[in-house]
């Protein structure tokens, strides 16, 4: 049984993790308008950047462009270069390598690979034995 002060400690971490997804969806929604589309940069001029904001961001868009893909994708790309981005953004973002990055977006969506990928990012909580 949980006391009330965990009581509420629960329902402020719910609401606090509501409100972060809120204002996430909220935001990607700003950034990708129902007609606007997604221009990817090409691979060439973007190897010095590192601003992980930037990559997160992009990151989200691309899922959202793959999920929606015939509403909003950039008629000169094709999937695999949307995919191939994705590989690379997530690669920089997590650090995974691209053997392990194929086997998540081949098994899974890509939202779903981004789920699983964040899922595993957060630490295991901490109890008493």
């Amino acid at each position: 049984e949980l006391l009330d002060i965990e009581k509420k400690s629960k329902k402020l971490d719910l609401k606090k993790a509501k409100a972060e997804k809120d204002a996430k969806a909220e935001t990607l929604q700003v950034h990708m308008q129902e007609g606007e589309r997604l221009e990817l940069p090409d691979p060439d001029e973007e190897e010095g950047e590192a601003d992980m904001a930037m990559v997160q961001r992009r990151i989200q868009e691309v899922a959202q462009v793959l999920s929606k893909f015939r509403q909003l994708r950039d008629p000169a790309r094709s999937r695999q270069d949307y995919l191939e981005r994705l590989k690379a953004d997530l690669g920089t973002y997590y650090g995974y390598n691209q053997y392990f990055l194929d086997l998540v977006l081949n098994m899974f969506s890509a939202p779903e690979a981004i789920e699983l990928l964040e899922a595993n990012e957060t630490p295991r909580p901490m109890v008493l034995r």
